[in-house]
């Protein structure tokens, strides 16, 4: 899903689907391109550090999404207002050319 193109709510609702809360806590993140990325976080790292390590990459991201919170993963991806919430805030900070950590919650 990039945003710098043509970019769905089912794009979106596709690649949250694919993630698997259970496993570990996740990171939505865009790159300086506009993709969108839900990138599972390392155990061994903490989102800052993180983060600092892929600033070079990172135009903006937001709070780490627990494991087990429920953000992620199949049944997250059926939530239309969740889905809603995410797709809009994704565009709006894109396309006020926002950049660093966004708190969209």
């Amino acid at each position: 899903m990039n945003l710098s193109s043509i970019a769905s709510i089912d794009q979106l609702k596709d690649m949250i689907s694919h993630c698997d809360d259970d496993r570990t806590s996740h990171i939505v993140w865009v790159d300086v391109a506009g993709e969108v990325h839900v990138t599972p976080m390392p155990v061994e790292a903490t989102p800052a550090v993180w983060a600092e390590g892929n600033r070079e990459l990172i135009r903006f991201r937001f709070e780490t999404l627990k494991q087990g919170s429920g953000f992620v993963g199949p049944e997250a991806a059926k939530d239309e207002q969740w889905m809603n919430r995410l797709f809009v805030s994704l565009t709006k900070f894109w396309e006020s050319g926002a950049k660093g950590y966004r708190d969209h919650l």
